[in-house]
């Protein structure tokens, strides 16, 4: 038995026998919120409404700003036609794709003059689960990119929730 399913026949206090099936254990969830934001819940029917209305989408095949060069062009174009990876569903590489030629139409010029490369960028890892190895652009989503610096990249989910994505070493980048 693998210490996370050891861990969850503890916490459904089975620690004797193995685990044979999954279940979701959830605690407390909080949400960091900017102050005098109110927290708006969704059902998952409307959120499929509004990720898929017509003003959150951005058509694949847009233009792109003149300054960024040929070998990113390349790379963007690879990844837009790229077909879903292993791992990850089809709504999901549809959503980090859109994210992804978004951040390349709006923010792209400011990274590459910042130092950023297309790899930190706009890589596909191996495994989909491999956060580590994705391209940050590609974790952005529907979500809105406020802000690019030398160090990272901050989103904010609809909720108002900001999240930031750090620059690491790129050692791991090879």
């Amino acid at each position: 038995m693998n210490r996370w399913r050891q861990r969850l026949a503890e916490i459904n206090g089975d620690s004797a026998s193995p685990v044979v099936g999954f279940t979701c254990v959830v605690q407390n969830v909080q949400n960091v919120q900017k102050p005098g934001r109110s927290i708006r819940f969704e059902h998952s029917e409307q959120f499929d409404q509004r990720t898929e209305s017509a003003s959150a989408r951005v058509a694949v095949g847009g233009t792109l700003p003149a300054e960024i060069p040929h070998d990113w062009r390349e790379h963007i174009a690879s990844l837009l036609s790229r077909p879903c990876p292993d791992g990850v569903s089809a709504e999901r590489w549809t959503r980090a794709r859109e994210g992804a030629e978004r951040f390349a139409q709006q923010w792209a010029v400011q990274a590459m003059r910042l130092g950023w490369t297309a790899v930190e960028l706009y890589r596909v890892p191996p495994q989909w689960s491999r956060i580590d190895l994705t391209g940050a652009a590609l974790l952005i989503g529907d979500r809105q990119v406020i802000a690019v610096t030398e160090a990272s990249i901050v989103i904010e989910t609809p909720s108002g929730a900001r999240l930031k994505f750090r620059r690491l070493g790129r050692e791991h980048l090879a």
